[in-house]
């Protein structure tokens, strides 16, 4: 697809990923580290992983890479792990005792962190999380297995914030002549006081495997812990990576009653294992030293930031794997791609203005998604971009905040900036401040140019994504028809309905929401 420069993400035009039949339910669990009982809790926030992949008749692929892969990642923001992979139920209640003990020492500004990864299943009112080995019939199974509710029992007398999540492809290996009725996917249940349970998918609908080393759900959750400070950001951006992995078939979904919001990093650094041979550190801790370079250069002149920006976002497209560069017709990535993402970004920045450059990038960095220009005839044209190609752009908050303010404050585009108020990244959540800046864009280019054809559909998806969550049965989808102006009537009453929401009736709808 091609289209004017606009970074966005398209959720329609995203590559597939389908589960075999053979492992179409993998659940994950980040526990709390058990080994910490005796020892100094420094490190405040403490998880600990379970992946069960040894199943006799259905064994599982991915689990036990998916907490390897999300220990190393807590671990490099500061987090004490415990991985254990294919126990027994008694190995498992060992350690669930023992992060108890943990858990009950931990502070309210701290984090106890429980994932789980392998086959689960509902029955009746309960979550069954499967442990390996012969199941054979369903009551063996049953037996065997952990429940969503020995989890949540773990940690009910924590101070710290309870962080449980479910990555479940819940399709159980039974014999099918065992004529057990089990519903799809995992059952809806209610977080208790302080606590958030995270599920790779919505309830009742089945997760995907994927074809990768890890799951989708695994993958966004380290890109969630790379590119997050808070767990707001954290969900929000597995979200955003699960459905973009997914092309939009796997929603990932939460049930929380957290009091706060909570930091990542925990108060001591953990050290990082090089390797990189040659430079004795990891990838992973080179990009995190030059994201912080750029996040704490407050006396950086304009130009300084902007080469430190673009050095960044050069070296992260130079090593990413080009598995992870989304072409949409399926081809493979190649290194003419990543050439082109290269260039592009190279372009832009010798020869757009400082306000284009920062505003079309400020936006980027909150999508999560950064595009290369169009190809045509053997050359690259600057003047579109090539939707049908898309890299994830990892960055932290404060540097968003900081490129989209930038933007604004030189004349540059607004959506970007209105996005972080209407999420509440970085910012508090401030709606009317994100309507007015959305609508901004209109001002800024006199009302002839590209960001005035999306202000109005960004004002309208504002509204529709607040009446959704009122259980408006509407679409998000930027057209504030019939539909959205029916189910706004039955919130506010009377509405001057046309092209565009009003800011008086938006105003009003925040009002009938209680949001200010």
């Amino acid at each position: 697809m091609i289209t004017a420069k606009r970074n966005t993400l398209n959720l329609s035009k995203i590559a597939r990923s389908r589960c075999y039949l053979a492992i179409i339910f993998s659940t994950i669990i980040v526990v709390i580290a058990s080994f910490l009982v005796s020892g100094n809790l420094a490190a405040r926030n403490v998880a600990i992983l379970i992946g069960v992949s040894d199943y006799r008749d259905a064994p599982l692929r991915t689990p036990t890479r998916d907490v390897d892969e999300i220990a190393e990642a807590l671990r490099q923001i500061g987090w004490s792990t415990n991985v254990i992979k294919n126990p027994t139920k008694r190995e498992v209640i060992a350690s669930l005792k023992d992060f108890r003990a943990v858990s009950l020492q931990l502070s309210s500004n701290d984090i106890a962190l429980v994932y789980f990864s392998g086959h689960g299943f509902q029955l009746g009112n309960q979550n069954y999380l499967m442990l390996g080995g012969e199941h054979s019939t369903f009551n063996s199974a049953r037996a065997s297995s952990l429940t969503s509710l020995d989890i949540i029992e773990t940690l009910a007398s924590s101070d710290a914030a309870k962080v449980i999540l479910l990555d479940a492809c819940r399709t159980p290996p039974f014999d099918p002549r065992n004529n057990i009725m089990l519903s799809q996917g995992l059952l809806q249940i209610t977080a208790p006081s302080n606590t958030v349970l995270g599920f790779a998918t919505a309830p009742h609908a089945t997760a995907l495997d994927g074809n990768e080393d890890i799951s989708p759900y695994a993958k966004g959750i380290v890109f969630g812990l790379q590119n997050s400070r808070s767990l707001d950001d954290f969900f929000r951006s597995v979200r955003r990576s699960t459905i973009y992995a997914t092309g939009g078939e796997q929603v990932p979904w939460e049930a929380s009653s957290l009091l706060k919001d909570y930091a990542l990093y925990s108060s001591s650094t953990s050290s990082v294992s090089p390797t990189d041979g040659s430079s004795g550190m990891s990838q992973l801790t080179v990009i995190t030293q030059k994201r912080e370079e750029i996040a704490q250069s407050e006396t950086a002149t304009l130009d300084q930031q902007q080469n430190q920006l673009v050095e960044y976002i050069l070296e992260h497209i130079r090593n990413v794997s080009l598995r992870d560069i989304y072409i949409w017709d399926d081809r493979l990535a190649d290194e003419r791609d990543r050439r082109d993402f290269l260039d592009t970004v190279i372009w832009d920045h010798q020869n757009q203005t400082a306000a284009q450059f920062w505003g079309n990038l400020g936006e980027s960095l909150v999508s999560g998604v950064l595009h290369p220009s169009c190809r045509a005839g053997g050359t690259l044209k600057h003047d579109c971009g090539d939707y049908d190609r898309a890299i994830y752009l990892p960055m932290n908050a404060k540097i968003a905040y900081k490129i989209n303010t930038l933007s604004y404050k030189l004349g540059g585009r607004t959506d970007g900036l209105a996005r972080m108020y209407e999420d509440g990244i970085y910012v508090k959540k401030d709606y009317l401040k994100a309507y007015d800046l959305y609508l901004e864009a209109k001002d800024r280019d006199g009302g002839k140019g590209t960001w005035s054809d999306y202000a109005w559909t960004d004002v309208n998806r504002l509204a529709q994504r607040l009446l959704t969550a009122l259980s408006a049965d509407i679409q998000v989808d930027g057209d504030f028809g019939a539909n959205s102006c029916a189910a706004l009537q039955s919130f506010i009453g009377k509405a001057n309905c046309g092209r565009m929401i009003s800011r008086g009736d938006f105003e009003r709808l925040l009002r009938a929401a209680e949001l200010i």
